[in-house]
This record gives structure tokens, C-alpha cells and sequence, in this order.
């Protein structure tokens, strides 16, 4: 919509907006983290949080970066638990709603929410289940994913198409999508392999 409502004459307007959304990308989403992270690693910040706090809380029964990935996976099996509300699962061409749906969504969400708690409890078979979960996601993705009728979807979910809404179906059949999905497994398979050390044999 803000694409369509600029003037056709505007010069560069397209590379305007698009420098604006990386200007802005780049500080809420690289250096500010990135200064916050900096900041609270410092050794005065955490002697000072030592200090005022003395008694250890329940973060700290597990290492920091296993620690983030049982969030991350918990705010995912939320996420999916909400997801459920809709009541709509797409596979390929077929669209499953109902009760079929919201049952897998929920069965989907609680085995985000085990792995996340098994993270944190550092239980091997969590982790070797959230590997297989990646896989099977990573196959979902692949086979599935580019042949939904989006379409479909959106009209099993009640919700209006917006005028201008790009062809979703377009975006996830291009080889782009590909690359972007490669890199996300990448990164997904990486992070569980690297959290791998904090288990015991």
C-alpha cells in the first residue's frame, strides 16, 4: 500500500524506502542488540546484579545459550498453541480444518514446549527430538509448503485478501525462498549441535 500511494515521478522513491527499512533494520535489529549485549556481558554489570541480587535464580541452573534456545522453543510451542485458534493446517493441496487441525497444532506446540523443558533439564532425548523435529520440518517445508493452495487457506481462515497482497504462493516457489530456508536449517541444525557439549554422555 505505502508502494502504490507514492507518486509514479518521485524520484528514487523506491531506493528511498528501501534504504530507510535497512537504516532502520540495521539499528533495531543489529546495534542495539548488539550494544545490549555488549553492555550486560561486562564483568562490572554482572558483579553489580551479584551484588544487589546475591541469591541465584532458576536462569541460572542451565549455560546461557541453552538457556535461549529453551525460550526460543517455548515462545515457539505458544506460539503454535495459538495457532491452533484458526483451526487450519495446510498440506500441499489439501487444507485440513476442524477439530483434526486444532489437535495437531496443540500435539505440535506441547512437543516444542517438552523440548524446551527437556533443553533446560539438559535431557539428551530432548535434544535428539527436536532434531527430529527439524527434520521433519525441513521435509514439511520442502514437499508441502510450495504446492498450498494459499488461496484456499486464507478463505478456510476467514481472513480478507488486502488488495495488493503479493502472490504468497509466488514467494514460496521461488528459488530465493530456497536459499532463505537453507540458511534458517543451517542455523537451526548449527545452534543444536552446538548446545550438544552441555549434555552428559
Amino acid at each position: 500500500r505505502f508502494m502504490q500511494a507514492m507518486p509514479s515521478n518521485a524520484p528514487g522513491g523506491v531506493a528511498i524506502v528501501l534504504t530507510c527499512l535497512a537504516i532502520f533494520g540495521g539499528l533495531f535489529g543489529v546495534i542495539i542488540p548488539l550494544a545490549l549485549i555488549l553492555f550486560y556481558r561486562s564483568p562490572h554489570v554482572r558483579a553489580t546484579c551479584r551484588a544487589l541480587d546475591p541469591h541465584p535464580r532458576w536462569t541460572e541452573n542451565a549455560p546461557l545459550p541453552l538457556l535461549g534456545l529453551s525460550l526460543w522453543l517455548a515462545v515457539s510451542g505458544v506460539s503454535l498453541l495459538g495457532a491452533s485458534a484458526y483451526g487450519v493446517l495446510p498440506l500441499g493441496r489439501v487444507i485440513v480444518t476442524g477439530p483434526v487441525a486444532v489437535i495437531t497444532y496443540c500435539v505440535i506446540g506441547i512437543l516444542n514446549l517438552y523440548v524446551s523443558w527437556g533443553l533446560f533439564k539438559r535431557s539428551l532425548v530432548a535434544w535428539w527430538t527436536g532434531m527430529a523435529y527439524g527434520v521433519f520440518m525441513v521435509v514439511f517445508f520442502v514437499m508441502l509448503f510450495p504446492n498450498v493452495d494459499y488461496e484456499a487457506m486464507f478463505k478456510a481462515m476467514h481472513l480478507p485478501k488486502t488488495p495488493g497482497m503479493p502472490n504468497l504462493g509466488e514467494i514460496y516457489r521461488s528459488p530465493w525462498f530456497y536459499v532463505f530456508m537453507a540458511i534458517l536449517w543451517v542455523a537451526y541444525f548449527g545452534y543444536f549441535l552446538f548446545v550438544r557439549r552441555y549434555f552428559a554422555r
